[in-house]
Formats: C-alpha cells, sequence, structure tokens
C-alpha cells in the first residue's frame, strides 16, 4: 500500500496541503522547499498521492537526525510512520539515529518504543516538552 521515495521539488505543494502548520506559517513552508532541494527528504505515498514525509539531517553532532516526521492526519495509525522511519534507519550514514518528540504525542512514543528506540533526555522550554530518542 505504502511506497517511500525522495522527495522532488514538485512535492512541495502536496506536502504542505496536509502539513496544517505550513499551510499557514511561511517558515515552515521554507524548511520543507530547503530538506527537498538538500536532498534530506523523504515522502511516503498511498496510491501514488504522498501522505506523509520526513527529515533525515547529519545536523546533530553529526549524526543522523530525523528533525520532522508528519504524516497526513487521514492515514496516521496505519503504520506509515513507522515505515517511513524504518527506512530512514536503513539509509542512515551514521551509527547512530535520533529524533526529537513532543512529550504530548504519545502515539510516537509508542512507535519510537517498538522501533527500540531509547528516551536519552527530556527538557522544558517555552514550546513545550520535548523527549529526545536515539537508536545505537
Amino acid at each position: 500500500m505504502f511506497s517511500i521515495r525522495p522527495a522532488a521539488n514538485s512535492d512541495v505543494d502536496a506536502i504542505c496541503e496536509f502539513d496544517h502548520i505550513a499551510q499557514r506559517n511561511n517558515r515552515r513552508r521554507a524548511f520543507v522547499g530547503r530538506s527537498v532541494a538538500a536532498g534530506n527528504c523523504f515522502i511516503i505515498e498511498a496510491h501514488h498521492q504522498v501522505v506523509g514525509y520526513a527529515v533525515l539531517e547529519y545536523s546533530f553532532y553529526e549524526q543522523g537526525f530525523i528533525s520532522m516526521l508528519y504524516i497526513h492526519p487521514e492515514y496516521r495509525r496505519q503504520g506509515a510512520g513507522m515505515m517511513l522511519m524504518q527506512d530512514l534507519e536503513s539509509i542512515c550514514q551514521t551509527p547512530k539515529l535520533f529524533t526529537s518528540t513532543n512529550l504530548s504525542n504519545l502515539p510516537r512514543h509508542g512507535g519510537q518504543h517498538c522501533l527500540d528506540f531509547t528516551r536519552t533526555s527530556r527538557r522544558s522550554s517555552t514550546y513545550g516538552q520535548n523527549g529526545r530518542w536515539k537508536r545505537v
């Protein structure tokens, strides 16, 4: 049902159509565009329609870092996020892979446990609480 591939410039609008933050925030839209242009953005499709995306960077102490994972609301809890995470893990070029998740995002925390990620830290800030996870 799902297929994964690197995002192309032609995918930016499709990504921003279902990312509710990108719909109203130009910085998020620019982040998506930069990530696609840099070759760091990967999409997951269902029936040739973009239903999710993730960004894999090497900006966190030069280790793999999934800075974004977003699945279209209609496709959540169907394995798309897990499949995308597993794909990124398989192509990660470093021995460690990190990600960060809001503590309130319980479904994502559950998925990270299933993928054997370990919580490495927890921090509070003006923007909410985040938990860092790593896979070694």
